[in-house]
């Protein structure tokens, strides 16, 4: 019996974005960005979570979780080019998520809860890093 669909839904979340035609170049990964030297990349990382007791599940469980996602560029043309982009990156999470709202039955439901970005400039170039969180629901046996 699973204890938790984190997994699951790591590996279905990870395989629809490689598969999208609009990350075609974009280094996908389960981990951290910052072991990426890639210019753009997006990494499926931490999760913060609960599970509950149903009211009336004889014994099931609900799970619920944020997965956090990164998606970082960094290019030497200006901010907003490097911002832009990965905003544009975003959008192809999001719309994996709208695709595939069970992701591929790990979950009930997963859509975009929540992002904040992170602009820097230096005299290597320009990045723009946002950390999303993907809002999870889930039933346990």
């Amino acid at each position: 019996m699973a204890t938790s669909t984190v997994p699951v839904a790591k590996a279905a979340l990870l395989t629809a974005l490689q598969a999208r035609a609009g990350l075609n170049g974009v280094k996908v990964i389960r981990g951290k960005v910052e072991d990426v030297p890639d210019t753009e990349a997006i990494a499926i990382g931490p999760v913060i979570g609960a599970q509950r007791p149903m009211t009336l599940g004889g014994g099931r469980r609900r799970e619920t979780y944020s997965l956090s996602v990164t998606i970082e560029v960094r290019q030497d043309k200006d901010q907003a080019s490097a911002t832009d982009r990965t905003y544009a990156l975003l959008a192809e999470v999001e719309n994996a998520l709208r695709a595939d709202k069970k992701l591929g039955g790990a979950v009930d439901v997963a859509q975009l809860e929540s992002w904040s970005d992170v602009e820097e400039t230096s005299d290597t170039g320009h990045s723009c890093a946002i950390t999303a969180l993907i809002a999870c629901d889930a039933q346990l046996p």
